[in-house]
């Protein structure tokens, strides 16, 4: 769905764009080709320092991240931000973006040395939820309040856990359920903690919004980011083995 490389020859309709320009962009299939054809409108300028091979790799994580908290979150300031699976890439991403915007990030994972990962990034307190109970740290962390946004990635019993650990007002935004069941949300609780369950699916934005995901400017060379390291590469011949 994401690729990076150099613009090797242009249409038609490729605006300001010239052969040469290092960029990303979002395609429906055929990223593990030499050559891609992208729409101009889904190809996004990259900074100088940014590597194709951490672009391709990071490009949707930042921009679902960037989604999850200001459109669907609606973050603000001074909030607490529990990002649950926060040592994968939507995760991660979560991290580097709610520090930027001034929240308290707290990060759970089920490993020491993914906590440490997530610390490395700038989250202010991380949790391995395999080694302790994620509600008593949360509420430990919080002074019993409660974080007042949720990322959930995941699902599965950790996902579950979410409602335990939300604050009063607070909002959980569900990504996905690579770990299993989808979360239930029982209405009662959702109404006397006065909270709300999103969903974000970053895909829909690209079909209804790509103005909007263009605004977000999530890899523009005019606003720094602190990017993952990239941790895995690999020859495209070896890319069934390692999905």
């Amino acid at each position: 769905m994401e690729i990076a490389g150099e613009i090797a020859s242009l249409g038609p309709d490729a605006g300001t764009w010239a052969i040469g320009d290092r960029v990303a962009g979002f395609i429906d299939g055929g990223g593990y080709g030499e050559y891609a054809a992208v729409p101009a409108q889904r190809l996004y300028r990259l900074p100088p320092a940014l590597g194709f091979d951490i672009a391709a790799g990071t490009l949707i994580n930042y921009a679902t991240a960037y989604g999850v908290l200001h459109w669907r979150a609606r973050l603000a300031k001074g909030e607490t931000v529990l990002v649950l699976g926060g040592a994968g890439g939507v995760g991660l991403a979560s991290i580097v973006l709610a520090r930027q915007a001034g929240a308290r990030v707290i990060g759970a994972a089920s490993s020491a040395a993914r906590c440490a990962l997530m610390a490395s990034l700038g989250a202010d307190a991380t949790i391995d939820y395999t080694a302790t109970s994620l509600r008593d740290r949360v509420a430990e962390i919080t002074g019993r309040r409660g974080a007042d946004v949720i990322i959930d990635p995941d699902g599965g019993a950790i996902g579950g856990l979410a409602l335990r650990c939300v604050a009063w007002s607070g909002r959980i935004v569900t990504l996905g359920f690579p770990a299993g069941t989808p979360p239930s949300y029982p209405a009662n609780i959702l109404l006397v903690k006065s909270v709300a369950a999103i969903g974000m699916f970053f895909g829909s934005y690209l079909q209804h919004a790509a103005d909007r995901v263009r605004e977000a400017r999530v890899v523009d060379p005019g606003r720094p980011r602190q990017w993952p390291p990239a941790d895995l590469s690999y020859r495209n011949r070896d890319a069934r083995q390692t999905g």
